[in-house]
């Protein structure tokens, strides 16, 4: 079980949709809980759950610092095997919090940022029944070379896939978002992407505003 931070807006009782919050490369569990009271003004009978990631930073160890998968080799390859491993982590965490709540997939998001951005495509894609909607931050799809949109499992499930990204990032450049909405569009998703002006390597509120109207409209919340 991953150690996480929970907010829910409602107060007690079970709420109608369940928002994973998946940080970045050498962060915790403390960072993207502070974007869940503006998204919930969006879904306000949502139950947002931050976990820490499943490694220690792999660059500061010492610190409450994680990562869902080392980047010292960040070939394509070596991406795809540590998100594949992490997944084996993620994926059954996310299944007890559904079932915590009594909640489906189709009431679930994941929402990652960065590095959590692609465990969010790359896991809710992978998923025997994939989330109803997938927002990625400033991440990309993690492609193996001989990989490709049909490998898969839970493409054909997937209903709403968000790409947002800074136009002047020079972390995950915004080239990467376009390769990835490439071979997204092809899985027969409803693919939605926004490039921030003059935004770097985070998320502003123009971000969070174009994910939140996509969430209000998916599950029709007032």
């Amino acid at each position: 079980m991953l150690e996480f931070r929970e907010f829910s807006a409602s107060g007690p009782g079970n709420p109608k949709q369940l928002v994973i919050l998946l940080h970045g490369y050498g962060s915790n569990k403390d960072d993207l809980i502070n974007i869940a009271p503006e998204i919930s003004k969006y879904l306000p009978n949502a139950h947002f759950i931050s976990p820490n990631a499943c490694q220690r930073f792999e660059n500061a160890p010492e610190y409450d610092a994680y990562q869902w998968f080392s980047l010292v080799n960040r070939s394509q390859e070596a991406m795809l095997n540590g998100a594949n491993t992490a997944m084996k982590i993620l994926e059954p965490f996310i299944l007890e919090q559904m079932k915590r709540f009594s909640l489906s997939a189709k009431q679930t998001v994941i929402l990652g940022f960065s590095q959590g951005g692609m465990m969010a495509l790359h896991t809710g894609l992978n998923m025997k029944e994939s989330p109803r909607v997938l927002l990625c931050y400033s991440g990309l799809l993690i492609q193996g070379e001989n990989s490709n949109i049909d490998s898969f499992t839970g493409v054909n499930s997937i209903q709403d896939i968000v790409l947002i990204h800074g136009k002047d990032d020079d972390v995950v450049q915004i080239e990467s978002m376009q390769r990835s909405a490439i071979l997204l569009v092809k899985s027969g998703a409803r693919l939605h992407t926004l490039t921030c002006r003059a935004l770097g390597h985070g998320i502003d509120m123009v971000g969070l505003e174009f994910g939140g109207r996509i969430l209000k409209s998916v599950f029709n919340d007032v």
